[in-house]
């Protein structure tokens, strides 16, 4: 029996953390394993082959890139990715939050909510003193963030006000 070579990898030997994963398309010119010479950082290739004893069937190409890391000798599982915020510390070995992406897509949100309803603030916009009144108190609680958000680690966790209208300004 013949072993069928479903990927090949190129991996950060320092990190262990898989640089690309290609499939092969059963062409027979596949680059041998081991190291790179004179790659920057240190980079091997690696071969994953599409056989229930190294564990890779039912695994896609963007479920194997993300779960999992070589630890020099072999594949070890980290699981999934628990949040777009999220980076693989090769120290540590474990998910570490990054609270300054976290904040910088945070105000980036703000802003656009802020820019949706910059129209209820100019000075020939219909609305009544009231509602211009709520708008300006609801602009000023979204301006407030991100000092106001607390442990969230998702977009979708935060406190975002809601606007005076009830219509919810959707993520961009």
């Amino acid at each position: 029996m013949s072993v069928i070579i479903q990927y090949v990898g190129i991996i950060d030997e320092t990190t262990g953390v898989i640089i690309s994963l290609n499939l092969t398309g059963g062409g027979d010119s596949l680059p041998s394993e081991g190291r790179i010479e004179n790659s920057e950082p240190p980079k091997l290739v690696v071969h994953l082959k599409s056989s229930d004893e190294e564990g890779w069937a039912g695994y896609t190409q963007a479920d194997i890139t993300e779960q999992f890391w070589w630890d020099g000798e072999g594949w070890q599982k980290r699981g999934g990715r628990p949040g777009p915020f999220y980076i693989w510390n090769v120290v540590d070995k474990t998910w570490d939050f990054v609270e300054t992406e976290f904040l910088s897509e945070l105000r980036r949100q703000r802003n656009f909510k802020l820019s949706e309803c910059d129209w209820t603030q100019t000075e020939d916009c219909q609305l009544s003193d009231n509602v211009k009144a709520q708008w300006r108190n609801y602009r000023q609680q979204l301006r407030d963030m991100p000092s106001t958000y607390g442990d969230e680690k998702t977009l979708e966790q935060v406190g975002w006000p809601a606007p005076p209208d009830g219509n919810e300004v959707p993520f961009i």
